[in-house]
């Protein structure tokens, strides 16, 4: 296998992971509560028997791909690896406190409003978006592109402004101070 079919399969197996999870998760909360944690089970499983259908020959076969310019495949491998990095990092800073936990346990910790989250509201996602949009690049499979532009529209519409809202009830005016002052995906470029 060569790389380029390496990274468009893994990108393929990885981009489903997050929209699988969280749009259930803030689309239908009474799922989410009657399943309990049970629903960090079931997703996982979902994702598997998807991945399994994706990764097949028979799909693989009719991914098809476009020609990119040698600089478009550079670029590509540059964003993939500063998205793998930046979610690197904010996993750091985050210490394991994921949104949507405090549904199964008791939330502990205070807003995260340095490293990356100084320059965004959202480096995970960020970082999750150039990882894709690399891979799309790097790759140059057309399924690879489509997914990455649904993850986004995913992102943007349904689990950002979900999340928000939840950030919001739980650190109340913290929250809204901070959604103020800083970007929710791309950061400034100048100060203000």
């Amino acid at each position: 296998m060569k790389p380029v079919e390496a990274v468009a399969q893994i990108a393929l197996a990885l981009e489903l992971l997050v929209p699988l999870f969280w749009v259930p998760f803030y689309l239908w909360p009474g799922l989410r509560k009657r399943l309990g944690l049970f629903y960090y089970l079931l997703v996982p499983g979902l994702w598997l028997i998807l991945i399994q259908h994706l990764l097949s020959a028979r799909f693989y076969a009719r991914l098809g791909s476009f020609p990119l310019p040698h600089s478009f495949r550079v670029w590509g491998l540059f964003l993939l690896s500063g998205g793998i990095l930046l979610e690197g990092i904010t996993f750091l800073y985050l210490r394991g406190q994921i949104v949507g936990r405090h549904h199964f346990q008791p939330r502990s910790g205070r807003l995260v409003t340095r490293g990356p989250f100084r320059m965004v509201r959202h480096p995970t996602y960020l970082g999750h978006t150039l990882f894709f949009l690399g891979a799309s690049l790097f790759s140059g499979y057309r399924v690879v592109a489509l997914l990455a532009l649904l993850d986004l529209l995913l992102l943007k519409w349904v689990i950002i402004p979900r999340e928000e809202k939840e950030l919001e009830e739980l650190y109340g005016r913290a929250y809204e101070e901070y959604r103020r002052r800083t970007p929710c995906l791309l950061p400034r470029l100048r100060k203000r």
